[in-house]
């Protein structure tokens, strides 16, 4: 309904009548309106309108108390109330009209439509009479009916007499009305006396007496009135008489009951009574419904004809049966086969019944319960009970089912019909059951005459809410696999001509699969839910719908029409999500399989004619597609491919070229993949020049050559890239420039984990703290390549900025200072791969290599970024951040590339300007030909430039910091040859900025070592023992210190856990570890122990940032860290650590500390005491504190070395034996007691100095050689008095006396004789009663 308009329903007419009134409107527009305004039921909201009508032609509101409208009845007619005649509803009103408004004054709802009973009109009959007959109290009135209103006419005197008589028991209600007549009824005026109590009129005859005339004057003359007889009835005056009788007694009554005055009713026993009967004990039915003659009851009953048969009957007090009562006892009759056989009779009971149903149901609902149940309504199939058939007078219940469902022509009169509806006949279009729809359905399929109509009802029936809701699933999956829609109700191609709904959809779903199924609209929501219609249709028909769409041929409808089939699959994504073989997407202008379109370009790029891509107004289907393998964005394979289609494309052409347009779209997407960084392994096409033409072709970039120098007259050069792509671009994608096809350079790989080189560079030069560790990590690698002069120089001079001839443009920044190193060993072919491989451990598990992790050089970024190795015929250079041979680079993960002049010496005439500054430097030659003796790094120094883009050190290093370098080399380096086999002479040198030549060289400092004395292996190989002399010369001054270096492999535990580990395939050095301990020459040229002049280092071949706390420098095959600043201390490396300390080291530590005692046996050492290097626990530091463990743990074994020393002999610590300390540090006695402590002592026990430390490293093992002072006495002092001298006696004796210990005093008991001068100490002593001294 449009917006601002309503429905004119009766409430919203009731409500426009209450405000706008019906004044000037027809009586008949009235009276329509009102058969409207109460049609709905709610008579309550009549209140207040005017459209009451009224006898007189006016019409009253509803409810308004001062226009009482009358409805009279069959009871109390209207002429009762001749005065209020036009009061009464009008008797013409249409019949409907009059039941409905005779429905409302039977409620009661309004006050002023009254329905009159006998009480009613009783109290009325006043208000309608004339009012000269009311105003008069007791003075009769005259009548002249033929006057005409407001005179009564003649009919309403019998009339209301016989209904006073009938229906008005008490008459007071109507004293003083006029009601009695005093004359002749039939005379022109009648003389009417009012009914009073105590009246003194008298009937002149009565019944069969009369008054005679006399007596009616004489009374008549005392105050009198007589009146004519009332009248009497034809039939049964004996009847009547006996009704009248005021009273009867016991026996009267019981004469009475004998007298047959009754007619009885036909029944089973008297099916045609004809005479008449007394009352008897049979009950009487009331005359409220009339018994038809053809009705037979069950048993007998008496027929109440009229009044007088009441009061009869209430004379004999026999009460009056209902007829709903004599129904039910006959239906039960019925139901018990009372009525077998009868047919006819059973037939007529019923349908009179039935013909009566509204009054019989409403007063017995036992009676509608009992005829419900019964079946005997005779069908095709049998007797049926109502609620098993259907309403006949449903025309589409007629078209659907046939004869047999519906009830016998005899029972559709309306009043039957609607009585059989209340016993639950099947009516209305909802009321057909599960069974009976499907027989329909069924029938429809069978295709007969009346088929179609058939399946239009059976739609309609659907249609109706309740129609379905009583199927069970499986009833229903019956009803839509029937084809009973008819093809007509349906959209699609022409077929069958009755669908079933399992095949049908909504025409909702027109838009997703109205080319792929048949669709209808002829149900309601309610029945498409149940049938199914609203069920979204079958993938398989979703599928079918784009494969249509994309057969159309419209392309301009297409689109439009695509969006609802893919938002579909997108919201059901779980089941489109895997598309068929056949699947294909929308671009705009056609379709396309999923693996040839894209969702969008680039934003730079413009790729229609290479690749397809989806339209933005279908990219919110973009899930979908994805699903279907279609890319977000052109992938740089796509792009690839494209450009390879392209190039097929070009090929396949008569011209073989390329256009203009062409070309600018390869160009660009070659651009685009630069920026994407993928250079696709030297596959990607890209266009190359035509021979003829001015055109291009498409080429793998990997075949092609761009022109970045002259050719020379003999080269011939296919392929060359077109001058429209950028040289980045074409050496980016793998296309090989002219200038690297003539270097031939090899470009090596990086290795390690899975991170950009320069990420992992920066990494491990946060593990190298300073850059002076980079001098040790190069003799390190001298080291391993066997080289025994490793040499450093400074070059500060800057060349000059060359223009050409060099390898790169970039190269030009490496032409200034630069740091040289140089050592007499050429790398193996192995070496050369080895440090190639960036971050890689390259030499970690190789016997004799000391760099295990291939990471030391990566030191050398600290102060560079394009280092370079010369060795023999072969120059590495490294570029990792690919800025200074980006040309020669092919792809990022490149470290470097190698040139070898051997095989290509036109790279040295051709970039001659690279190499001058080689020239003269450690003996090198280039740029001139010719293989080089040695290995010659070259190190080029960051400069500011370098160092804001650099990726691996931001530290630039000016001349300052370069010449640092130079002033911390030896105090970094002093040490570190100390324990190298190999290397012997290590020096650093500088070549100022005002150079001109590499001969201009300035020496600064010079490490070297040499054995000076070999001191025989303590082992197997490669076991060794030497005294070392370190040489450090710089400028005019040369230092000197010497060293006993002694190096050995461990055993027993640390050789099980070597093997161990081996066989794990964990990679260990060999488990050797050495010492170093500072000895001195003296003047004499004897050695001397050089003490406190050094903290004890520890060396891993190489010194390490670790001071251990011990006396020596210790060297071991430890687990490092890898920037070699630190050892392990977890896992198998820790433990590995803690074994060597525990079991290598304090074995190398002794046997050096066996070749001091030889060398001190041998007078070759002086001034030592035996443990000037032993270590001390409080200063030793962890984990080096497990080889002190070990080492004292060797000290006490049973069978331990010969190390302790009383300056002049030698023993083991069984042999040792001490003083205690508050023995050696008493003031007066001390040095007595160590002199007569080293004579007492018997062979071959030694009396052995024992130093605070070396008692805390022995600890409870050095307890039983510990002499105190009542040991010291007991075993040494006392029972040798005889051969002390008197100097160390006498003190010694009165100390003894002074001590008051109890083994002391025994054993001074015990002392044969004291010496003369013992005597005279007695004086002295404090306790001269304890001496016992015997004669």
């Amino acid at each position: 309904m449009e917006e601002g308009v309503r429905e004119a329903t009766a409430s919203h007419v009731r409500e426009v009548l209450r405000h706008h009134g019906a004044t000037g409107l027809p009586a008949a527009d009235r009276l329509s309106l009102l058969r409207y305004v109460a049609g709905d039921g709610c008579h309550a909201e009549l209140r207040g309108l005017p459209l009451l009508p009224r006898a007189d032609g006016t019409f009253v509101a509803f409810g308004t108390a001062s226009a009482i409208v009358y409805v009279d009845t069959s009871d109390c007619p209207r002429e009762l109330l001749p005065g209020l005649a036009g009061s009464f509803l009008p008797s013409d009103l249409e019949p409907g009209l009059n039941s409905l408004l005779r429905g409302i004054a039977k409620t009661g709802v309004f006050t002023n439509l009254v329905l009159l009973d006998p009480a009613m009109t009783a109290q009325s009959l006043r208000l309608a009479l004339p009012p000269t007959w009311t105003s008069q109290s007791s003075t009769p009135v005259t009548w002249c009916p033929a006057k005409g209103p407001p005179e009564p006419p003649a009919s309403w005197f019998p009339a209301l007499w016989q209904f006073l008589a009938h229906h008005v028991e008490d008459l007071g209600p109507l004293e003083g009305l006029p009601l009695i007549p005093l004359s002749p009824l039939g005379a022109p005026s009648i003389r009417l006396a009012p009914l009073i109590p105590q009246s003194s009129l008298i009937f002149q005859a009565w019944e069969d007496q009369c008054l005679p005339p006399a007596v009616a004057s004489v009374l008549e003359a005392g105050g009198c009135s007589s009146g004519l007889p009332p009248g009497q009835a034809d039939v049964g005056p004996l009847r009547l008489y006996l009704a009248d009788i005021p009273s009867l007694t016991k026996q009267d009554r019981a004469t009475l009951a004998a007298l047959p005055l009754f007619i009885p009713l036909p029944c089973l026993a008297t099916p045609q009574p004809v005479e008449l009967v007394p009352a008897g004990a049979t009950p009487a039915l009331e005359p409220e419904l009339e018994l038809p003659r053809d009705v037979v009851l069950p048993k007998a009953v008496l027929q109440c004809r009229d009044e007088a048969d009441r009061r009869l009957l209430g004379r004999l007090e026999r009460s009056l049966i209902s007829a709903a009562h004599v129904a039910l006892e006959a239906v039960r009759a019925l139901a018990q086969g009372a009525y077998a056989g009868r047919a006819a009779e059973t037939q007529a009971l019923l349908l009179w019944v039935l013909q009566h149903g509204d009054i019989l149901f409403a007063q017995s609902p036992p009676l509608q319960q009992a005829c419900s149940r019964l079946a005997f309504l005779e069908t095709p199939n049998g007797l049926m009970c109502p609620q098993d058939l259907y309403d006949p007078c449903e025309s589409t219940l007629q078209a659907l089912l046939g004869p047999e469902c519906f009830p016998p022509a005899a029972f559709r009169s309306p009043p039957v019909l609607r009585a059989l509806r209340a016993l639950g006949l099947r009516h209305g279009e909802g009321c057909l059951v599960p069974s009976d729809i499907l027989k329909a359905a069924a029938s429809v399929s069978q295709g007969d005459a009346a088929a179609l109509d058939r399946a239009r009802a059976l739609i309609k029936v659907c249609n109706h809410p309740k129609a379905l809701a009583g199927f069970s699933a499986a009833k229903l999956r019956q009803l839509q696999a029937l084809p009973w829609v008819p093809h007509s109700e349906c959209t699609g191609k022409p077929g069958q001509p009755f669908l079933p709904p399992s095949e049908l959809r909504s025409t909702q779903y027109q838009p997703l699969v109205g080319l792929a199924m048949h669709l209808t609209g002829a149900f309601e929501p309610e029945a498409e839910k149940k049938l199914g219609l609203s069920q979204t249709p079958p993938p398989e028909r979703v599928w079918e719908q784009l494969r249509q769409l994309a057969g159309c041929r419209d392309m301009g409808k297409v689109g439009p029409a695509l969006q609802p089939v893919y938002q579909h699959m997108q919201k059901n994504l779980k089941t489109f999500g895997a598309a068929p073989h056949d699947a294909v997407v929308w671009t705009g202008a056609g379709f396309v399989l999923p693996c040839d379109a894209v969702l969008g370009y680039p934003e730079e790029l413009e790729l229609g004619m290479l690749v397809p891509r989806v339209p933005p107004d279908f990219l919110p289907y973009s899930c979908l597609f994805r699903a279907w393998g279609v890319e977000a964005r052109v992938s740089e394979e796509r792009a690839v491919a494209a450009l390879r289609c392209l190039g097929q494309n070009i090929d396949a052409r008569s011209s073989r070229a390329g256009t203009a347009a062409e070309l600018q779209v390869a160009v660009a997407v070659l651009e685009w993949l630069k920026s994407r960084g993928h250079w696709g392994e030297g596959t990607v096409p890209v266009p190359v020049r035509i021979p003829e033409g001015s055109g291009f072709a498409l080429r793998p970039a990997a075949s092609t050559v761009y022109l970045d120098m002259e050719l020379e007259t003999e080269e011939d050069v296919q392929e060359v890239v077109h001058e429209a792509v950028p040289s980045s671009t074409a050496m980016f994608l793998g296309t090989e420039l002219l200038s690297t096809r003539v270097l031939g350079p090899e470009p090596f790989t990086a290795c390690g984990p899975s991170e950009p080189i320069t990420l992992r560079l920066r990494n491990i030069l946060r593990e190298y703290g300073e850059e002076g560790d980079l001098f040790t990590e190069i003799v390190q690698n001298a080291e391993d390549a066997g080289a025994t002069v490793c040499r450093f120089l400074l070059d500060l001079r800057r060349c000059k900025k060359a223009t050409s001839g060099l390898l790169d443009p970039g190269m030009a920044a490496c032409h200034g200072p630069a740091l040289w190193a140089y050592n007499n060993a050429l790398f193996t072919e192995d070496d050369l791969r080895n440090i190639t491989q960036v971050g890689a451990a390259t030499k970690e598990g190789k016997a004799g290599q000391i760099g295990r992790f291939g990471l030391g050089f990566s030191s050398v970024y600290r102060v560079t970024d394009v280092p370079a190795v010369l060795s023999g015929k072969t120059l590495l250079i490294f570029d990792p951040n690919g800025t200074h041979l980006g040309k020669h680079i092919p792809r990022a993960g490149s470290p470097g590339i190698r040139l070898d002049f051997s095989s290509r010496p036109r790279i040295l005439r051709a970039f001659a300007e690279q190499f001058s500054p080689y020239h003269g430097i450690f003996g090198c030659r280039l740029p001139e030909p010719g293989p080089f003796s040695g290995s010659l790094f070259r190190l080029p120094f960051r400069t500011e430039e370098e160092a804001v883009t650099s990726q691996i050190c931001s530290e630039a290093f000016g001349t300052e910091r370069i010449q640092s370098l130079g002033t911390s080399f030896l105090g970094s380096n002093r040490l570190l040859l100390l324990f190298l086999r190999r290397v012997r002479e290590m020096s650093l040198e500088m070549l100022p900025d005002v150079a001109t030549s590499a001969e201009d060289t300035m020496p600064l400092i010079m490490l070297q070592q040499k054995e000076i004395q070999d001191l025989g292996a303590p082992g197997d190989p490669p076991s060794w023992a030497a005294i070392r002399q370190l040489t450090a010369c710089e400028e005019a001054s040369k230092t000197t210190w010497h060293y006993l270096v002694l190096v050995c492999q461990g055993d027993g535990e640390l050789l099980e856990l070597f093997h161990r580990n081996t066989q794990a395939g964990l990679c260990c050095l060999p488990p050797m570890a050495g010492v170093a301990l500072p000895l001195a020459l003296a003047a004499d040229g004897k050695w001397v122990p050089r003490l406190g002049a050094e903290k004890g280092q520890v060396f891993c071949h190489l010194p390490m940032p670790i001071m251990s706390g011990l006396p020596i420098h210790v060297h071991g095959a430890f687990s490092i860290l890898s920037n070699r600043k630190g050892l392990w201390d977890t896992a198998e490396q820790g433990e590995w650590n803690r074994v060597l300390l525990r079991n290598a080291v304090p074995a190398a530590w002794l046997r050096a500390l066996d070749h001091l005692r030889t060398m001190h046996e041998a007078g070759e050492l002086k001034s030592y005491e035996y443990h000037v290097f032993w270590p001390d626990t409080n200063t030793a530091r962890y984990p080096f504190t497990e080889a002190v463990t070990g080492f004292y743990q060797a000290v006490a074994d049973r069978n331990g070395p010969r190390l302790f020393s009383d300056g002049c002999s030698w023993c083991s610590l069984r042999d040792a034996r001490f003083l205690h300390q508050a023995v050696v540090r008493h003031a007066k006695l001390g040095a007595v007691a160590k002199r007569v402590f080293a004579t007492t002592l018997p062979h071959p026990l030694l009396a052995v100095a024992l130093p605070e430390q070396v008692q805390r490293g022995l600890g409870k093992a050095v307890d039983a050689g510990i002499y105190d002072w009542p040991r010291f006495y007991c075993e040494l002092v006392l029972p040798n008095l005889e051969d002390l001298s008197v100097v160390d006696r006498d003190p010694l004796l009165l100390h003894a006396l002074d001590m008051s210990h109890d083994d002391v005093d025994e054993v001074l008991k015990t002392v044969p004789s004291w010496p003369p001068a013992a005597h005279q100490l007695l004086g002295a002593s404090q306790r001269p009663h304890c001496l016992f001294i015997r004669p």
